[in-house]
């Protein structure tokens, strides 16, 4: 009998402390198919719109979906023959005015067509497509027009690219914006990643990297001029993260999922790097997801998560540097344990509002995942030893 009620009382407090913290209930993503959650992406609006674009790979609907406080809004569906090769045919919101959202995608022309570049790399043959931007209203995509060029992009945002006659365009919010000249001085096939990070209204990092070379190059664009080049020499991640004084950080090395510090390089605004830079925890995981730029203060926000699955412990966390990057406030939230999410995402909106998507990983416990305002979270009372030096 003891061991019963001893038993009882321990899933009570487990059950107490998972459910401790925002109302998660009210921001559950209600579309789509949980069980390929891991796929999924999201793309914040401001502090009360978000939307959701949710993968399948078991041949169910795609959901483009839109949430407003939490509530599911307006919703777009769409059946994808080769989810891997045709996503960019799903709407992706580019601009939003506070009002009004719009979207870019593509459209099939006829039947699916891939092509194989000289490396044997198979993709979706983009002269197959057309290119639209359309108003989401209630009645779904409206006023679409037609793009003489394909555009495409492979992660919400502002940022959509095209290649047409040699040569990469690029549109941030809707405006075609300069690039370096002769940019990438190689033909299409030899670029495989290719990033756009906005800084400011007239300053962006674009990210790129040359097949048959292992460093990648940071472009810093001022005003349509190129302030700054970089070849990372060293193996950083494929991160960038800008910082107010005009610079970026640039990760040292592939995420270990151990305990030891995140290294982080620091290059200025003038493309030098000047120091290298730990962020760590007191035994726990850590992970950079964002960097905002505060343009009152002149301070950057450093976004990332904390975790240490064997405590049953989750958050995300907002740290400020000053303009000499010291951390000058800290902010730690909780992330509701029972999902167990060692890998939680955050993403910012135009305007700094910080989201948090967090899921059941093995979809064992058959839980509707959810995406939560960073301010809607509860404050973590231990700092977790949180540094950046």
């Amino acid at each position: 009998m003891k061991k019963a009620v001893l038993i009882l009382l321990v899933g009570m407090m487990l059950a107490v402390s998972a459910a401790a913290g925002a109302d998660e209930g009210k921001w559950q993503v209600v579309a789509g198919d949980a069980a390929s959650f891991v796929l999924w992406t999201a793309c914040p609006l401001d502090a009360h719109n978000a939307v959701v674009t949710t993968w399948s790979i078991n041949g169910k609907p795609w959901h483009v979906s839109w949430y407003r406080d939490g509530e599911l809004f307006r919703d777009l569906t769409w059946i994808i023959e080769n989810p891997y090769m045709e996503h960019h045919v799903v709407a992706q919101p580019v601009i939003w005015d506070g009002e009004h959202l719009t979207v870019l995608y593509n459209v099939r022309k006829g039947a699916y067509q891939e092509i194989v570049d000289g490396n044997g790399l198979h993709s979706a043959d983009p002269d197959n497509y057309e290119t639209y931007l359309a108003e989401w209203t209630e009645n779904g995509l409206e006023n679409a027009v037609p793009l003489p060029e394909t555009w495409y992009t492979d992660e919400p945002g502002p940022c959509v690219f095209s290649f047409e006659n040699g040569a990469f365009r690029l549109r941030i919010d809707g405006r075609e914006v300069a690039l370096p000249e002769g940019f990438p001085g190689a033909p299409k096939e030899d670029i495989f990643y290719l990033k756009c990070t906005p800084v400011s209204e007239s300053m962006y990092l674009l990210t790129y990297m040359i097949r048959g070379d292992e460093n990648r190059r940071v472009v810093c664009m001022d005003h349509g001029t190129k302030r700054s080049e970089v070849r990372l020499t060293e193996k950083e991640d494929w991160s960038v993260w800008p910082e107010a004084n005009g610079g970026f950080f640039a990760q040292i090395g592939w995420l270990t999922g151990t305990y030891d510090a995140v290294r982080l390089a620091h290059f200025n605004a003038d493309g030098e790097r000047d120091r290298t830079m730990e962020l760590k925890g007191e035994k726990t995981v850590v992970r950079v997801a964002h960097t905002w730029i505060d343009k009152e203060t002149g301070n950057t926000v450093l976004y990332g998560t904390a975790v240490a699955n064997s405590r049953i412990l989750y958050t995300a966390f907002a740290m400020t540097l000053d303009k000499d990057l010291n951390v000058v406030d800290l902010d730690v939230r909780k992330l509701n344990a029972v999902y167990r999410d060692y890998s939680p995402s955050i993403y910012l909106a135009p305007d700094g509002s910080a989201w948090v998507l967090i899921g059941d990983l093995e979809g064992k416990k058959k839980i509707r995942p959810v995406m939560i305002p960073f301010s809607e979270l509860e404050k973590n009372g231990d700092d977790l030893g949180l540094t950046l030096e």
